[in-house]
């Protein structure tokens, strides 16, 4: 265990994780992606509502390739 938490330390993908930021300026996203990831949110709300109408489109796509 205790080496593990040695050699953790020098892991370069946890430097952006551990090292104090430049700027503390805020990130912004762009409106495009805002749309993207609120677009995404309601298709899993809606999926996750009514996930028969998505089990009908893969029952139906599978059919298809048979």
């Amino acid at each position: 265990m205790w080496l593990n938490f040695l050699f953790s330390g020098f892991n370069p993908t946890l430097a952006p994780l551990i090292d104090e930021p430049e700027t503390d300026a805020p990130i912004l996203p762009a409106g495009d992606v805002k749309l993207l990831i609120s677009a995404n949110g309601l298709a899993v709300l809606a999926f996750g509502l009514f996930p028969q109408a998505l089990m009908a489109l893969c029952a139906y796509a599978i059919q298809q390739s048979i």
